[in-house]
């Protein structure tokens, strides 16, 4: 009988211990960073118009797949502005909201309180221009890498660099504006790719 109750005191001790070995599946991360580059280049004129650097912020969310592997969902947002070509003694320059909003996987490797990491992603990219113009939604990719930062086995730290790549269909009209009388559109772009590229430093919490 005694030996029946040390043994289950045993276990029940080893139990938080079992608890804290088990593999977390989930991982949230909200994060903020900075965003550079990224320019449109007017089919009419030749002259780029350039996307302010600006702070970023969002949210990323893993899931294990494998023991090296995870999908990844990410959304990514950048309130800042760009330069346009002046119409009827307008502003030089508009806000424009960009987000992205990407799914792809993740692949670690071997590392244990610090653990680097590669991610590739596809989906959209939403550039949504303030008081003027229409939104627009185009396909969007990204790859990057970074290092996850892990003191707890609950909570880690997650730095990492990224670059965006926006499809953008060559002569296509953008920042367009439709009205009584008025059908404006600001850049008749050729880039065919619109290139962004972003650092951020986040709080990872595993579940």
């Amino acid at each position: 009988m005694i030996y029946r109750g040390v043994v289950l005191l045993l276990l029940l001790a080893a139990l938080p211990a079992l608890a804290a070995d088990k593999p977390k599946r989930f991982e949230i991360t909200p994060f903020g960073g900075y965003r550079i580059g990224g320019s449109f280049e007017d089919d009419d004129t030749g002259e780029d118009y350039d996307i302010d650097d600006e702070t970023a912020y969002g949210l990323i969310f893993n899931i294990r797949d494998k023991a090296y592997t995870q999908w990844q969902f990410e959304w990514s947002r950048s309130e800042t502005a760009v330069d346009v070509p002046v119409v009827n003694n307008g502003p030089d320059k508009i806000d424009l909201d960009i987000d992205y909003f990407q799914a792809g996987g993740t692949y670690l490797f071997d590392g244990k309180q610090v653990e680097p990491y590669m991610v590739a992603t596809v989906g959209a990219a939403y550039l949504n221009p303030d008081d003027i113009g229409d939104s627009e939604t185009y396909f969007a990719f990204s790859i990057g890498g970074g290092w996850r930062f892990w003191p707890t086995q609950r909570f880690g730290l997650r730095l990492e660099g990224r670059v965006y790549g926006t499809i953008v269909d060559s002569d296509s009209d953008i920042f367009c504006q439709t009205g009584p009388g008025e059908n404006t559109c600001l850049v008749k772009s050729q880039s065919e790719v619109l290139w962004q590229w972003q650092m951020l430093l986040g709080g990872t919490f595993r579940f």
